[in-house]
C-alpha cells in the first residue's frame, strides 16, 4: 500500500509503501518512510510525540468491533498506544477542541502490547511491528479469517516549519485519519 494524499488537488509529499502479512497468531506490518529530515526527539513511552516529530501510525478495526486501535511509532521506536473504544465518542469529544492529553489519556493503554523495531539509513526510516490478534480483540475472537479496516499514516515533520505533511494509505476523502468510512480492507 502506497501513502497518498487522496484529499488534495496538488499532492506534495515524501514517499513511501507499507506492506502487510497476516500469520496465524497476528499482524506483521511493514512500512518503508523516505524523510529528508528524521527527527522525534521525543522518547517518552506514550507521549503524544505526533506533535513533535515524525511519525508512523497504524489505526485498525476488526470487523464487527466498535472499538479501535491507533498505535504510533517514532524513527526511534518510540511508542503511542490508544484504544478507542468508539469512533462516536472520539468525534463528540474532539469537537470540544481539549488540549491533547485530555483528548488522548482516556484511550491510553498503559502496557506495550506490540512489537517493533525502527531503522534509520540513508534518508529513510523503516518500521516492522508484529501486532498480535489477541491484542486487536475488544469484544470480537480477532484471528487470521477476520476482515480488518485500517489505515497507515504518517506525520513528516521538517525542522522549522509550523505544521508536519501528512500522508495515508488510505483513500482519503478529507484529511482525518480517523475517517473510517475511506479506510482500506484487509480481506483474509
Amino acid at each position: 500500500m502506497d501513502f497518498q494524499q487522496a484529499w488534495e488537488k496538488t499532492p506534495s509529499f515524501a514517499g513511501g509503501y507499507v506492506k502487510v502479512v497476516r500469520e496465524k497468531s497476528g499482524l506483521l506490518v511493514y512500512a518503508h518512510l523516505e524523510d529528508a529530515e528524521i527527527y522525534n526527539s521525543n522518547t517518552t513511552f506514550n507521549a503524544p510525540f505526533f506533535m513533535e516529530g515524525d511519525v508512523f501510525e497504524m489505526f485498525i478495526r476488526p470487523e464487527g468491533q466498535e472499538a479501535y486501535f491507533e498505535l504510533h511509532i517514532g524513527p526511534q521506536n518510540q511508542q503511542m498506544q490508544l484504544k478507542i473504544e468508539s469512533s462516536k465518542t472520539f468525534y463528540e469529544k474532539r469537537k470540544t477542541s481539549p488540549p491533547v492529553e485530555e483528548l488522548i489519556g482516556p484511550y491510553r493503554i498503559e502496557q506495550s502490547r506490540f512489537q517493533s523495531r525502527t531503522r534509520v539509513k540513508d534518508g529513510t526510516w523503516e518500521v516492522a511491528a508484529r501486532l498480535p490478534y489477541r491484542f486487536l480483540s475488544s469484544g470480537v475472537d480477532v484471528d487470521a479469517k477476520t476482515l480488518l479496516h485500517v489505515n497507515f499514516s504518517r506525520y513528516d515533520y521538517t525542522k522549522g516549519t509550523k505544521e508536519p505533511v501528512y500522508s495515508a494509505t488510505a483513500s482519503l476523502s478529507k484529511l482525518d485519519f480517523h475517517h473510517q468510512p475511506d479506510w482500506d480492507r484487509l480481506i483474509p
